[in-house]
This record gives structure tokens, sequence and C-alpha cells, in this order.
């Protein structure tokens, strides 16, 4: 085609502002105009940043009858009034055979492209969704020279209005293409350079790097897909990843590359499920609760290869496969490439087509150190292998003290204890990890007060020493008064062979028996108590229900349980003498009094 002739090709972007004829979605016209005439966004409800777009040539109309329904809405009717009257092979259809012949090998993408860049500013974000489903699209997009044609059928006249909201040049699309055109090579160079790294690896049963295997997405069986449409699915199940059962370094490694999430797929992976996301508002679900751990754990690459084969079968009869199943496989790249080869070779013997594989990013086991590191609470990797090679073990709360004065690694932590020996503070049995931390906080006091760091130690120890006296004598004074209001106390307990149950068990008779209660003289308070109530007569313990008594005092309670002994005991609490203790079975009643 002459370069005159490209206006011709042109992509027109047309918005709708009508309301949608489907009633069930309730949703407002997408677009509408200012005061100033302009065609602006709709504001969305709900914060719902969702567009659905549809291509006039669908797949070039060859599969209409199998994407759209004759009983949607309008928009159907539009497409299946072009199809009627041009049929299927007519070359004004073949559009992506048309720009094809003129430099455009990615239509699709292009076009999907040019309308992302179109409807995000940098202010906001639009998410867009393919959908020729049936229902009337927000946005439609068709070459100029076919949006001409459509403009003189009758039933896009009767369906629902749209209006130019842009053209996007010929020029920029054939851009956009072979931008996409230099990074699938690039991705695909990118791809042959990381599987001859692994090999090469895999050779050398290397252990420096860690890397991952990708073997089919975790999505959700076909049924699923009208939910999906209503966006009130994710579309996907959580991609399972799994591993084998290591320790040690190798263990935080493999977890440090959990961590990475969607970063650890292979740049074809992560295009492949952007566009993807265009059909469905999908999610990977690859964040876990735990970022380090992993839905599956196998004790050897046999039993990860047995669970993988079944699970790739049923993919493959019955169209979906178990959602706990394994799908992304994080290891060494030994591991890696034989249960590759395998899974590659698998259809040979069972007749089942190979499964998409594909290797993942490659990382050094020292950056997973660190990331297995920071995300465990430490400050880095060099922290943690501090920690891990004491042969004392080294609190949170001390780590935090030890690491604001930057002694949370060697050899800095071994001149502090050096420093301790020296001052005489701690001798070499008496050093630890918390006396090292004591040391610290009586250093800086001593710096703040000017004397030396024994005499800070003792002045703190008399200070110590004064507040426990002090908390001596309160406690002294407490037991005094108590003793002087409650000179005894009562223990209720229920239960068997002098172990204490509930109390409420021995008062709730339920179904086969009465309820009974707890009647109360306390000095000049009188209560009785239902088996809701008990807990207000006193506190329950494990040794049973606890209730201070004064000088002069009346108990009587009755067991309502049939199973369980009701114990009543009375203490003297300066003595802590038993001064009266009787148990009682089904309707017996334990009294006791002073006066």
């Amino acid at each position: 085609m002459a370069e005159e002739d490209w206006r011709a090709l042109d992509i027109m972007i047309l918005a709708r502002t009508t309301r949608d004829i489907d009633y069930s979605r309730q949703r407002p016209a997408p677009f509408r105009r200012d005061i100033e005439g302009n065609l602006v966004r709709n504001t969305p409800r709900d914060g719902e940043e969702w567009l659905e777009y549809c291509d006039l040539y669908l797949h070039d109309l060859t599969d209409l009858p199998a994407h759209v329904s004759r009983s949607g809405g309008a928009d159907p009717y539009v497409l299946h009034e072009v199809f009627d009257q041009w049929g299927r092979t007519h070359p004004p259809l073949a559009v992506r055979s048309v720009y094809r012949a003129n430099g455009v090998n990615h239509l699709d993408s292009a076009v999907f492209e040019a309308l992302d860049d179109f409807l995000n500013p940098k202010d906001r974000e639009v998410r867009l969704r393919h959908d020729c489903s049936g229902t009337q699209s927000e946005l439609m997009v068709a070459p100029r020279y076919l949006y001409e044609r459509i403009l003189e059928l009758p039933a896009y006249k009767r369906s629902a209005r749209y209006e130019i909201l842009a053209s996007w040049p010929f020029s920029r699309l054939r851009d956009a293409s072979m931008a996409i055109d230099e990074r699938r090579a690039d991705r695909v160079a990118r791809a042959e350079a990381r599987s001859a790294r692994y090999t090469l690896l895999a050779a050398e049963n290397a252990r420096e790097t860690v890397g991952s295997l990708f073997f089919s997405w975790n999505q959700r069986h076909k049924s699923f897909a009208a939910d999906d449409r209503r966006r009130t699915g994710d579309g996907f199940y959580r991609q399972n990843v799994c591993a084998l059962s290591t320790s040690g370094h190798d263990a935080m490694a493999v977890r440090g590359y959990r961590s990475l999430g969607e970063d650890m797929l292979s740049e074809a992976l992560a295009s492949e499920f952007s566009e993807w996301e265009r059909y469905s508002p999908a999610h990977l679900l690859l964040e876990p609760e735990d970022i380090m751990g992993f839905e599956k754990v196998y004790d050897s690459l046999d039993d990860l290869y047995k669970d993988a084969d079944a699970q790739l079968a049923a993919l493959r009869e019955w169209g979906w496969r178990s959602e706990g199943s394994c799908n992304i496989f994080v290891g060494f790249p030994a591991d890696i490439v034989k249960l590759q080869t395998a899974l590659e070779q698998r259809g040979h013997y069972r007749g089942i087509p190979r499964p998409e594989v594909q290797l993942g990013q490659l990382v050094e086991v020292e950056e997973l150190w660190g990331r297995y590191a920071t995300r465990s609470g430490y400050e880095s990797y060099a922290e943690l292998e501090f920690v891990l090679d004491w042969p004392e073990d080294i609190s949170h709360g001390q780590l935090a003290i030890l690491r604001d004065r930057g002694y949370n690694r060697e050899p800095a932590y071994s001149q502090l204890r050096e420093e301790i020996l020296q001052s005489g503070y701690l001798t070499e049995s008496d050093l630890s990890v918390a006396g090292a931390v004591q040391y610290v906080k009586d250093r800086d006091e001593a710096r703040d007060q000017g004397v030396t760091v024994l005499q800070a130690r003792e002045q703190r120890r008399l200070e110590a020493q004064r507040r426990a006296e002090q908390e001596a004598r309160r406690r002294q004074a407490a037991q005094t008064r108590l003793q002087r209001e409650y000179p005894f106390y009562a223990v209720l307990s229920c239960g068997l062979q002098g172990a204490h149950t509930a109390i409420a068990a021995c008062f709730n008779g339920g179904r086969m028996a009465a309820s009974t209660t707890l009647e109360l003289e306390n000095g000049d308070d009188y209560r009785m108590y239902a088996v809701h109530e008990l807990n207000r007569a006193g506190r329950e313990g494990r040794a049973g229900l606890n209730i201070p008594l004064r000088e002069t005092f009346r108990i009587q309670a009755q067991n309502s349980s049939p199973s369980l002994l009701l114990t009543l005991t009375v203490y003297e609490r300066a003595t802590g003498d038993t001064v009266f203790r009787r148990s009682a079975q089904q309707y017996g009643v334990l009294s006791v009094r002073n006066e």
C-alpha cells in the first residue's frame, strides 16, 4: 500500500455515550460530553477502573458465530450484519492480513498498547479488558476503512451511540508493532541464554544460584468463564510454588527466591500473563500470606515428578487440574534441568502433548540469603549469620540494642567482649549476650553521668534493691489489709479425683437435672448466684472458685451434676490452715458458717 493510502489503516477509537442496555449491570454511560463539548470519561462507580473494548474485526470475523450470540445486545447485530453482507472471505474483513502486508505483525497487541497509552495519563490508571462476548462494549476499535463502511449499516444506526474518541495513526501503530517484534526477539534471546546457563550450571551441579521451572498456568476450569466476565472471580487459582525439602543455607536460598513473587517469572511468562489480563481481570496470586512459604514441599524430585505428571495428564484429559497441584518448582539448576527434561519427554511414551515448560529467573544465593534475612526481621544476612553462628540464643530485643550500637556482627561484637573483660565488668565465665547488653546500657548511663561503668552498675544495683524493698513493703501492706478485711477465703471446686474442671458444671443441670444456686452471706452482704453469675462471687482459677470471706460468713451450695463432685474448702488466710472441707454428690448440699 502506498504511503498516501496509509490513512485508511488508521485505528479509530470509538466511545459509547449511552447507558448499557444490559440492565442487570446497571452501569451508566462510560463516556459523556463535558460543558466544553469534549468527550470525557464518566467517573466510575465504586472505584471500578476497568474498561471493556471490542475490535470490530473480531479475528477477521471468520470465527464470529463461535464468539457472538445473536441474543446479545445491539453491538453483536452490527457484527452479524457486516458478516452477512461481506461473508467470511471478503477482502475488507481480512483485517489482520491487510495489516501484516503493511508491516504490522502484531495488530492486537499494538492496538492494546495504543488504547493503554491514550487512556492512561500519569495521574490515573485504567485497566483494559478485551470483551466481544455479546454485551455493549464501552470502547470499540476498527480500521478507518472498515469503520467508514460500517457507518452506513442499518444495524449500526440502531445500535448504541458511539462517538469518535480518537484516531491512532497507522505510522504509530506500525512503530508499536515493530517495537513488539524487538521485545519478543529480546525475550527469545534472553530465554536461550538463560537455558544455556541452566544447562551449564546443572552439569557442574552448582549451588551458587537458585532458579525455577514453570509448567502450565494453574487456572480455573473453563466453566468459570462467565463468572470472570462478570468480574466475580479471579480467573486463576493461586499459583502453587513448591520445593524439595532442604535445610540450612539451601533452605534460606530457596525461601528467599520464593519471596520474589511474580519477579521469579521469565520475561516471556510475564508478557503472556499480561496478554491474558486483557481478556479477564485475572491475578496470578503468587503472594502467599507467608511470603517465603511453599504450598508443597516434596521429599524427593521423583515425588514431585509423579505429582506433576498426573496433574498435567488431568489437564489434557479434562481441561482442568487440582487446585492444590504444584505448577512452579523452585530449586537448584541440576534438579530443575532434570525435571524439565523428564516433563518434555513425557509425550513420547504416553501420547500426551509436551507441556509448556519455561525456566524462571536465576538469582545468586548471596542475594537470596539477604532477602531471606530481611524478611525474617534481620537488618542483613551478615546480622543473621552472626546470630546463627553465636553459641547462645540472641533474642530480637537484645539484637535491637546491639544493632543500635553497631555490635550486630563480627568483629565488632568480639571487640565489645574484649572491652567488657578489660573493664572488669564481667569475667570470662560470666560473660553472656545478656551481660553484654547490660554492659552497653550501663556504659551509656555512665557516660551521661560522668562516672565509670562499674560505678554506674553499682548505682543501678542499689536503685534496683531500693525498688525491690519498696515493692516488698507495698505487698506486705496490701496483704495485711486483705487479712484484716477478709481473714478467711473459700475455694469451691467441681471435678473428679481432686482435679477442678469448671465450677459451672456443678450448678448447670442441663437436660438431665435441675440447675442449682450458690448462697453467700459475707459480713452484712447477702447474695444468691445462679449458674451464669458464679464468677461474680469470686475469681475462678486452676484450683476452683476463690471467694474472699469476712470475719462472719455463711456459704450454702448444692451440686446438680450426676457425675462430678462439688467440694468446698475454707482456709484461714494468715496461717493457711484448713478450717472446713466437705464434698457432695448430685443434689448434696454443702453449708458452712462462722458467726
